[in-house]
């Protein structure tokens, strides 16, 4: 029943693909079905070489340094490891923002730049919380995308490292996301108290990886990290498909 099922799943893509051929995240040129992006935008996706263990930053971070660089051994920084699929720039600009307003097709290869940092981290007994969305901003677009990327990229990692999915242990309690721009102090300060726990019994004494799309000052997964922890989170380490340099 189970190959049935799955030789049925097949055939629906393929259909799927013939009727809707894959498109490019970055220009929607028509592309083969098995990537995301057609080779002339997939050369300004960017990897981050030697980033630090503890915050995804590549200045200033020895290779596999775990103690921090510093960069994060100077800032406020509550996440005990990052890591991030590529660097914002580029392509991906476009992918994710293209994602956000309704491009479906895009979260198999945006959630495939989360899974090597899955794997990477391999925590066990680890929860995967995505990064939650204000009510309001749920509503006008219809789904977290935080959530999305999370269950899309933990279904594609083995069982056996395959963490647990916990999609409402955290709410956003206040819309911090707007306005986007400011200092980094000014991010931090609107993040601050954004968020509450609403599954403390369930992350009490738990490792969490968080999900995010897109990391740039560290505000709201620092933010997340913090009322985690206070609630009895052993451990909080985040990925995220892309990380500002």
């Amino acid at each position: 029943m189970r190959f049935q099922t799955r030789r049925a799943l097949e055939a629906a893509y393929w259909v799927c693909e013939l009727l809707w051929p894959s498109r490019c995240g970055g220009c929607n040129e028509t592309i083969g079905p098995d990537a995301g992006f057609c080779d002339a935008c997939q050369v300004s996706v960017l990897t981050l070489e030697g980033a630090c263990h503890r915050c995804g930053l590549p200045q200033h971070a020895a290779p596999n340094a775990r103690a921090g660089c510093d960069q994060c051994l100077t800032t406020p920084w509550h996440l005990d490891a990052t890591r991030c699929g590529a660097q914002y720039g580029g392509a991906l600009i476009t992918a994710i923002v293209q994602f956000k307003h309704g491009r479906h097709d895009l979260l198999r290869p945006l959630a495939q730049l989360l899974v090597a940092g899955l794997s990477e981290l391999n925590v066990p007994e680890a929860l995967l919380v995505p990064v939650p969305l204000h009510p309001r901003r749920l509503r006008q677009r219809g789904f977290n995308q935080a959530w999305e990327l999370a269950r899309r990229a933990a279904y594609q990692l083995p069982a056996p490292i395959r963490p647990r999915l916990l999609p409402q242990a955290l709410v956003r309690i206040r819309d911090s996301q707007t306005p986007k721009q400011g200092r980094i102090e000014e991010r931090r300060a609107r993040a601050e108290g954004a968020f509450a726990v609403a599954q403390a019994h369930a992350i009490r004494e738990r490792p969490i990886i968080m999900v995010d799309d897109v990391l740039t000052t560290g505000a709201t997964l620092n933010a997340c990290a913090t009322a985690l922890k206070q609630a009895g989170a052993r451990s909080v380490s985040a990925v995220a498909v892309a990380r500002a340099v």
